[in-house]
């Protein structure tokens, strides 16, 4: 299985995207879903695209961390003696409205947006190391909206916030993440990727405002092959270095909060106390 990539979130949008260009440059491509029909039926329709590319769907519940867990050790040994898996694409997400809880008790748009890619790149991280791969997690500028106060973890437990500002919160996550893997100055090499305002399915569960702003504003959404495009540059840029953020033109902005370094370790400290019981 030379130069595996797993995407996640591929059945619709920018994952969809993504596995489409990597599909088309070469790549085999583990074309993840949250359950095995949506997964074979974006793999089919890539297919019926271009017959020969080189696709395989997977699929595991999102919600569910013992899934992650499970998930993740099953590719690991399915990759191992076939190449080994070069990379994975972290590309789900969520912006559920607040109140929704997994079965695991915690809230939604948090293990989807964070837990969960979190478990995925841990559990997944020594096949990628041993194979000088890496890890590219998906941001956006949207996290620069976050302010110092909502950085409380209360935030997912109690009515503080609504939706939006929840996903926000777990995007300022995903560049703590990044930060404090590098930090740490450890194999495989983690990228973040700022896809821009992207055209998606991400506020099909939005109401009111919300979804009348992200209505309104479709025409000048950008497609998704776009942010397809920069992951695929991130992949095979041998240069990419641990830590980076970027954009189409180069270094993406980031929130001065993702710059406190304490901070990033904080976060680090708790998200993998949330998560001891599966990691």
């Amino acid at each position: 299985m030379a130069r595996a990539v797993l995407v996640t979130g591929a059945t619709s949008g920018i994952g969809y995207a993504t596995a489409r260009e990597l599909t088309r440059a070469g790549w085999h491509v583990l074309l993840c879903g949250r359950d095995r029909r949506t997964a074979e039926a974006a793999a089919d329709r890539l297919r019926g695209e271009a017959p020969a590319v080189d696709v395989h769907p997977v699929h595991w519940d999102h919600t569910r961390l013992a899934d992650v867990r499970d998930f993740a050790d099953r590719i690991t040994a399915a990759t191992r003696n076939n190449g080994g898996l070069a990379a994975i694409i972290l590309a789900a997400a969520v912006a559920n409205p607040p109140g929704r809880r997994t079965v695991d008790g915690l809230e939604t748009t948090l293990t989807v947006n964070h837990l969960a890619p979190y478990l995925l790149r841990e559990r997944l991280g020594p096949v990628l190391a041993a194979n000088g791969g890496r890890v590219v997690l998906i941001g956006s500028s949207q996290h620069t909206l976050v302010k110092a106060s909502d950085l409380d973890p209360a935030i997912f437990t109690a009515e503080r916030a609504g939706a939006v500002r929840r996903y926000e919160v777990t995007k300022l996550l995903t560049l703590f993440t990044l930060r404090a893997h590098q930090l740490a100055a450890q194999a495989p090499v983690h990228v973040g990727v700022d896809p821009g305002f992207v055209r998606t399915n991400l506020g099909r569960s939005a109401s009111g405002t919300v979804r009348v702003l992200l209505t309104v504003t479709r025409p000048i959404q950008a497609p998704p092959q776009r942010p397809a495009r920069l992951i695929r540059r991130v992949l095979e840029d041998a240069a990419a270095h641990n830590g980076a953020y970027l954009d189409e033109k180069g270094p993406a902005r980031r929130s001065p909060l993702t710059l406190n370094d304490e901070a990033a370790r904080t976060w680090e400290t708790w998200t993998r106390s949330v998560l001891h019981p599966w990691l």
